[in-house]
């Protein structure tokens, strides 16, 4: 990257070779550390848990916290030292509930409480002595273990040995600061990093975000958290200490698997969605973008196979998730784990405002994926990008074709200490969407053209580094107009525009090639305005030689002053194809003096408008007062009045300060 060598110098120094730094990030959940060595941590770790279970949350804090079951692992890597002798006992123990309640499936045992801080809704329709609340939970627990355990074929959680009353799974429902958390407890009989565990819930599911489910909010939150958190549980019996992110990633989406109507987790795309810079491994509960991750899982359960999750939790029993990952992509699809990313990357841009019903299925109800700069001016020199993305994670730059006309050739160049990838998103009609990828050299650079730019709405670069858990590098990019080969126009003529009004555009016409050739001559509008026939819809021109060009646009009637249209004249050679230029003409709505009625003509209906106006308290001159007042002086009296007969029948003046004749 020698054209920004310097100014990246500061940047680069004191980074990590990518080995090394690899080695750090990857340090994940893993072994125990002793609170007496970090106390700092320690003391940290353990606020956290407090704050969560014992419903005195420090908004202050900046954590965000649906799932705390992250908090809990990190609770559980202590290691008790002399400070701190009874921490797993004090903050990791069962909660104590008065009440149990068997799921009709005999599956799980709830416990809860009818009075006090834990209490849960008491109401009991059905005067079975149990909450209808509960009665509710026990069913939607149910659903959610029997379509994770019994229809998808994941592994149950290891039983724990009648901790909670019996070998039933234990779910406890208490007031804490969290939709709920699934805490690991004792090592199970298998071969690899298993776990039994318990649940802790919130006791009622009220006060939390809005959702779809058409059960209303809270019985919504409830279905959300109930099967994302088993599923953490069924996590646990595979590896309880594998990549935290990618724990939530996948009981996000088993939140949609079970439940799919919900749509709970929608309230955390918005954060991941604006933060696209961000490692898609990150564990950082500083924002929501942890649970935003679902939308990878889902991704590789639409683009794949819904079993690929599965496997992956198969592999991770002896692996990293990410490694595990990686093998199921490349055995059974034949993909890398990069290339799965980058076409991910994809999907996120054209979701939104830009889904074109080919990807994400529910996408259209996504946010759009943030951009971070945007141009309309050419050319656009070596730019820094405005973001830089770390392993795993995209920077996006936004182009309009503006008043620019021809290819545009749009290059990029990543920051030599990673592996990058990138494309570019060609839209028109916000849905219509074609994709080009760069092909980068060893130094990580790569340009490409994107042919006839002025034909699409935008261009979107998207860069993506591929060095998975490392930390943020930036990349440069550029953009500039190719010049056109064989032919070329120019703009001829003003940029004002009147309301209804046949204003004139122009363009003058060069061959530039050495022989003589036909062209085709289109003109468009934008804005909805409308345009009349050209005088030639095709011309012949010896080598060398130009011709001018001129249409007509019309602003609808209503068109305020200040609105602008873009009218593009475009000339395509007959002889050979690949040759063409246009223009872009801006239009700009200027109010056209003299004219009163705002029909778009100078005549002596003007006169009569205004003549009532002044004597006969007539309507005001439209669209505003300096309709009426041709002759610039600042006042609308018979003066105006005099000034438009003598325009029309004695050659008097045009309007000293209007842009353009308007008889013109």
């Amino acid at each position: 990257m020698q054209v920004v060598l310097a100014f990246l110098g500061a940047l680069s120094a004191g980074v990590l070779p990518v080995e090394a730094e690899i080695a750090q990030n990857r340090d994940f959940n893993s072994g125990s550390f002793r609170s007496q060595d970090i106390p700092e941590l320690a003391q940290e770790v353990i606020r956290k848990v407090r704050a969560v279970r014992e419903s005195r949350f420090d908004s202050g804090s900046g954590l965000q916290v649906r799932c705390a079951t992250g908090i809990m692992i990190e609770a559980s890597a202590l290691s008790p030292g002399a400070d701190l002798p009874s921490i797993h006992e004090q903050l990791l123990a069962r909660p104590s509930n008065s009440q149990i309640y068997d799921s009709p499936a005999g599956l799980i045992r709830l416990h809860y409480d009818v009075a006090g801080t834990h209490a849960v809704p008491g109401a009991d329709q059905d005067s079975s002595g149990t909450p209808d609340f509960i009665e509710r939970m026990a069913l939607i627990a149910d659903s959610s273990w029997t379509t994770i355990v019994t229809h998808l074929g994941y592994l149950a959680p290891p039983v724990d040995d009648g901790r909670g009353g019996d070998d039933r799974y234990d779910i406890y429902f208490q007031n804490i600061n969290a939709f709920g958390f699934t805490q690991s407890e004792t090592a199970g009989p298998a071969a690899w990093n298993d776990f039994s565990s318990y649940i802790v819930c919130h006791n009622t599911f009220q006060g939390f975000p809005p959702n779809d489910d058409p059960e209303g909010d809270a019985i919504g939150t409830a279905k959300a958290s109930l099967a994302h958190e088993i599923f953490h549980a069924v996590q646990f019996g595979y590896d309880k200490a594998d990549e935290f992110w990618f724990m939530e990633s996948s009981a996000g989406w088993m939140e949609e698997i079970v439940f799919d109507e919900t749509n709970d987790n929608y309230n955390v795309l918005p954060d991941f969605f604006a933060r696209p810079e961000v490692a898609l491994t990150s564990n950082s509960l500083q924002t929501l973008r942890v649970y935003g991750t679902f939308i990878w899982a889902l991704f590789l359960s639409e683009r794949f196979d819904t079993t690929l999750l599965r496997q992956v939790w198969e592999g991770a029993r002896f692996k990293d998730a990410s490694e595990a990952l990686a093998d199921t992509l490349q055995l059974r699809f034949g993909v890398t784990r990069d290339e799965a990313y980058s076409e991910f990357v994809t999907w996120l841009h054209l979701s939104g405002q830009r889904d074109d019903g080919t990807r994400f299925s529910e996408g259209a109800g996504y946010p759009n994926m943030n951009v971070s700069a945007a141009w309309n001016e050419y050319p656009v020199a070596n730019t820094l990008s405005a973001k830089s993305p770390a392993g795993y994670a995209s920077g996006s730059v936004r182009f309009s074709p503006g008043l620019a006309d021809g290819d545009l050739k749009l290059s990029l160049d990543g920051f030599n200490g990673r592996n990058w990838s990138g494309f570019v998103i060609s839209t028109r009609n916000q849905i219509e969407h074609e994709i080009k990828w760069f092909t980068l050299d060893s130094d990580q650079r790569g340009s490409l053209v994107v042919n006839n730019f002025e034909t699409y709405d935008e261009l979107t670069l998207v860069a993506l580094n591929l060095s998975i858990y490392t930390s943020q590098a930036s990349f440069v990019y550029s953009a500039e107009i190719a010049g056109p080969q064989g032919v070329a126009v120019v703009v001829a003529g003003d940029s004002v525009a009147y309301t209804l009004a046949m204003n004139p555009v122009g363009m003058r016409l060069a061959n530039l090639s050495a022989t003589e050739d036909s062209f085709a001559i289109s003109i468009s509008a934008s804005g909805g305005w409308t345009f009349t026939s050209l005088p030639l819809e095709q011309i012949t021109l010896q080598a060398g030689l130009d011709s001018l060009i001129v249409g007509r646009v019309i602003p609808p009637a209503g068109t305020l002053p200040g609105a602008i249209s873009v009218a593009r004249l475009r000339a395509n050679s007959l002889t050979n194809p690949s040759i063409s230029d246009s223009v872009a003409v801006l239009q700009v709505v200027s109010v056209k003096r003299g004219d009163p009625n705002w029909d778009g003509r100078l005549n002596i209906a003007d006169v009569t408008y205004l003549i009532s106006r002044l004597f006969h308290g007539g309507a005001a001159p439209a669209p505003e007062e300096l309709a009426g007042d041709p002759d610039c002086n600042g006042k609308v009296n018979i003066g105006d009045v005099v000034f438009i007969i003598a325009r029309l029948f004695t050659g008097g003046p045009a309007p000293p300060c209007q842009p353009i004749d308007p008889l013109g």
